[in-house]
């Protein structure tokens, strides 16, 4: 929350008159909570985070963001998803919420349902291309709409959720980087191809 003001304003400086949107991920959500997080030494785990504690910390780093000039905060669970973590998140204050789309099955999009009924919007992942073959857009697009429609979510909803490709490392909750031109290209290229279907 400390480090926020000084980012954001650098951001404004090199970017005058964007609306700043900030992505908050916690990618090691259901590891706090359940007690899962490793000590330095590797031999023991951490306690335990709350929930109430847990909601609040984020509450808190959100609120900083907002008064540091953030039009609006997302906040990412990265490429796991654990019912918890999820209504943690979601309960954060943040504008959004994200999601990888890969994982989803019909009982956690219940989950997904309760979230967006709330009025929390919803950022998804997108699964990455396997192997450099490239997605067929039609069929992610499929994994989204249809569970959205069958959960009765209006389709107008739709106009409001944001894809992306996903970046999840799964080491230690880390991000991949995406560098390559080309491969930046492509990224890009998916999620418009998603978001027109």
């Amino acid at each position: 929350a400390d480090g926020l003001g000084d980012l954001l304003a650098r951001v404004r400086s090199a970017v005058p008159g964007a609306e700043l949107v900030l992505v908050l991920r916690e990618p090691q959500l259901p590891d706090v909570l359940s007690g899962a997080v490793a000590t330095f030494s590797g031999h023991g785990r951490l306690a335990a985070v709350d929930t109430d504690v847990a909601r609040g910390a984020l509450r808190h780093v959100v609120s900083a963001a907002r008064g540091a000039g953030a039009g609006s905060v997302v906040l990412h669970t990265g490429g796991r998803f654990a019912r918890r973590s999820v209504k943690v998140a979601a309960s954060s204050g943040a504008d959004a919420l994200g999601l990888a789309l890969g994982p989803l099955r019909p009982p956690q999009w219940e989950t997904v349902a309760g979230v967006v009924e709330a009025g929390t919007r919803v950022w998804f992942a997108l699964p990455r291309p396997r192997h450099g073959k490239t997605s067929d857009p039609s069929r992610t697009a499929a994994a989204l709409r249809d569970p959205w429609r069958a959960l009765g979510l209006p389709a107008s909803g739709l106009a409001d959720v944001v894809v992306h490709v996903d970046t999840s490392s799964g080491v230690a909750g880390g991000d991949l980087v995406v560098t390559k031109p080309r491969a930046v290209r492509a990224a890009l290229d998916d999620g418009v191809r998603v978001a027109l279907e």
